[in-house]
């Protein structure tokens, strides 16, 4: 059974189709911590070494999948819109180790806010 989004999303998640796989994976991990998402959050549950996290940032804002959050000194991200995070979460929804952890570490959606 294949998952058929709707059209709008479809139109996402072709976008999120093809990112490069690191991009993706940020984003997928971006989608569960919630609407705005702190790097160091980012940093602590991806895994990547600084220097691939920040290429895969990078990418992500150049496909105008996320912004930066004034002030920049926070270090804040945010979906460009709902529906971005929405189709980037239903991906990691039809995965079979969903609510599994990222990369080996643990935590719920709560718990990973509170830490900004």
């Amino acid at each position: 059974m294949q998952f058929r989004y709707p059209p709008r999303a479809s139109v996402v998640a072709a976008r999120i189709d093809r990112l490069e796989e690191d991009a993706k994976q940020v984003l997928e991990v971006a989608s569960v911590i919630g609407r705005e998402i702190s790097i160091s959050i980012l940093e602590r549950v991806c895994g990547f070494d600084p220097s691939e996290l920040s290429q895969a940032v990078q990418h992500l804002r150049r496909s105008e999948l996320l912004y930066d959050v004034p002030p920049f000194e926070q270090r804040l991200l945010a979906f460009r819109h709902p529906l971005i995070q929405e189709v980037a979460l239903s991906v990691i929804a039809a995965c079979p180790w969903t609510g599994a952890s990222f990369n080996g570490r643990s935590g719920d959606r709560k718990s990973l806010q509170g830490s900004r």
